[in-house]
């Protein structure tokens, strides 16, 4: 997802080189053309692949879903805010796995993607305070 109006490009989690599942976060800057980590101050969520995020009042880093190692369907949403470099987890909705989660109007809306009964997952809406 892009950030920044546009130039940055964010990415949490997914697997690394040798398949393990990541809970890191990378920034790629198109300008620049270069990767860097954002320092985290506190813990991220756990590692997770297949999940969904998206930026909300240009400042906070929403995930949401995915899978675990284990490859459990995760129903925790966290945040990462990008002037304090810390995670929160803010709480839970629906589990749910390859979703897309957008921020439109002040409410986020989680669409598509699979639930924990690996069937098809109707969209919802969550208030979001920014």
């Amino acid at each position: 997802m892009t950030f920044g109006g546009g130039s940055t490009f964010w990415i949490y989690g997914g697997r690394g080189a040798d398949d393990e599942l990541l809970s890191d976060l990378f920034v790629f800057d198109m300008a620049e053309e270069q990767w860097s980590q954002p320092q985290a101050l506190s813990t991220p969520p756990e590692p997770r692949e297949n999940h969904a995020a998206c930026f909300v009042a240009d400042r906070y880093l929403v995930v949401s879903g995915g899978t675990n190692d284990d490859g459990e369907v995760l129903d925790s949403i966290s945040v990462y805010d990008v002037m304090t470099a810390n995670w929160q987890a803010v709480g839970s909705s629906l589990a749910r796995v390859s979703h897309r989660l957008i921020n439109r109007g002040g409410v986020m809306y989680i669409l598509g993607g699979d639930g924990d009964d690996k069937l098809p997952a109707e969209p919802v809406a969550l208030a979001s305070e920014t």
